[in-house]
C-alpha cells in the first residue's frame, strides 16, 4: 500500500472493514515515527548543550566549594546555617533562609529560584502562560544530609560518617555516563507516553466519528469508525512532526481541523464502498 493510501481520505473505505488488530499495527508504527522524531531532537539539544552544561557545572562546583556555608539537616530541619544565603545562577536563585515566615516572600521575589527553609525546599519555575509553577517539598522524610565545601569539591554526607566529595571532574563523568543511556531512556518513556496520548485521541475524537456516521447516514460500526479514526491520525501528525520546532498559535485546532476532515471524508468513503455491489 502506497502513502498516498493513508493521504488521501477517498482510499479509506478499505480501512473501515479490515481487522482491529491490523489498524492497532498501524497505530504502533505511527507511535514509534513520533517517539523517533521527539527522541532526536530532545537528544540533539542535550548533546549540543553539553559543553556549556559541563563548564557550568565545574565552575559552580569549584565556586561553591569555598563560598557555601554548612548546610546541615537533621530530623527533617534545617540545623546550619543560621544566616541568610543567597546565590543566583544565571537567572535562578537559591536561598537559604532559615526564617520560614520570611521564605514565600524572597521566593516571589524571584523569577525562578528555590529556596531551602526550616523544613522545606520550596521552588518556582515560569510557565510559559499564566502563574508561576510553585512546588514545596517537606523535609520531614530526610533524617540527615550535611553539605560542605572542601578545597575544590563538595562533601556530600548522607550518614554520620558515610560521605563522598564530588569534584567538578566527577560531576562531569557521571554526566557524560548518563548520556550515553539518554537515548534508549528517552525511547522507553516516550513511547508508552505517546502511545497513551493517540488512543486517548482516538477514544475522545470517536465522538466526533459517531455524529458523522449518523449525518452521513453511512451506517458504520463503532470498530470501524475507530479504525477509520486511527489512519485520520496520520496527517495530522505528519504536520504536528514537521512544524514541531514553531511556535504556532491554536496549533491544536488546526491538529483537530485536519483530523476531523480526514475522518469526516474517510467515514463518506468507506459508507460509499458498502453500496458497491460485488
Amino acid at each position: 500500500m502506497s502513502l498516498t493510501d493513508f493521504l488521501f481520505p477517498e482510499h479509506y473505505g478499505v480501512f473501515a472493514a479490515q481487522p482491529f488488530s491490523k489498524s492497532f499495527k498501524f497505530l504502533l508504527k505511527l507511535v514509534l515515527l513520533i517517539t523517533v522524531v521527539f527522541t532526536a531532537t530532545i537528544s540533539l539539544e542535550i548533546y549540543a548543550g553539553m559543553p556549556k552544561a559541563e563548564q557550568w557545572v565545574s565552575r559552580t562546583i569549584e565556586s561553591l566549594s569555598t563560598e557555601l556555608p554548612v548546610i546541615e539537616i537533621t530530623d527533617g530541619k534545617l540545623v546550619k546555617p543560621d544566616a541568610q544565603f543567597v546565590r543566583n545562577f544565571g537567572g535562578f536563585a537559591f536561598i537559604i533562609e532559615p526564617d520560614k515566615a520570611k521564605a514565600p516572600a524572597l521566593l516571589m521575589e524571584q523569577k525562578e529560584g528555590a529556596v531551602l527553609t526550616q523544613d522545606s525546599l520550596m521552588i518556582k519555575s515560569e510557565r510559559r502562560r499564566g502563574d508561576p509553577d510553585i512546588k514545596i517539598h517537606e523535609l520531614k522524610d530526610l533524617k540527615y544530609l550535611r553539605i560542605t565545601g572542601v578545597p575544590h569539591a563538595l562533601s556530600i554526607e548522607w550518614q554520620k560518617g558515610k560521605a563522598a566529595e564530588w569534584t567538578g571532574e566527577k560531576a562531569v563523568g557521571r554526566m557524560r555516563l548518563l548520556s550515553r543511556f539518554l537515548v534508549p531512556l528517552l525511547l522507553v518513556v516516550i513511547f508508552p507516553c505517546w502511545l497513551a496520548v493517540k488512543l486517548a485521541q482516538v477514544l475522545l475524537f470517536s465522538v466526533g466519528g459517531m455524529a458523522f456516521n449518523s449525518l452521513l447516514k453511512a451506517g458504520l460500526s463503532y470498530k470501524e469508525l475507530v479504525n477509520l479514526g486511527i489512519y485520520a491520525l496520520l496527517p495530522p501528525t505528519i504536520v504536528a512532526l514537521l512544524v514541531i520546532r514553531l511556535a504556532i498559535p491554536m496549533f491544536p485546532l488546526i491538529f483537530m481541523a485536519i483530523y476531523f476532515f480526514y475522518l469526516y471524508s474517510g467515514i463518506r468513503a468507506a459508507a460509499a464502498a458498502k453500496t458497491v455491489v460485488p
